[in-house]
């Protein structure tokens, strides 16, 4: 895209960050800040997909009991 703030907050993709995070209200100065963008991936959180490229399984925001 032509804006990292919009590309890292796009539907359909997940942003990593990794260094520095003072600006965020973190304590890591590191040298550098790089972020990773992935559009359209597949995730899972704890052995269970939560996204398959890049659309929403189910409901994963949605408390199990």
């Amino acid at each position: 895209g032509n804006s990292y703030v919009e590309d890292e907050s796009a539907i359909t993709t997940c942003h990593i960050g990794f260094g520095t995070n003072l600006s965020q209200g973190g304590t890591v100065k590191a040298a550098c800040h790089i972020d990773a963008i992935f559009l359209s991936p597949t995730i899972f959180v704890d052995g269970k997909k939560i996204m398959e490229s890049g659309v929403l399984v189910g409901n994963p925001l949605r408390q199990q009991n």
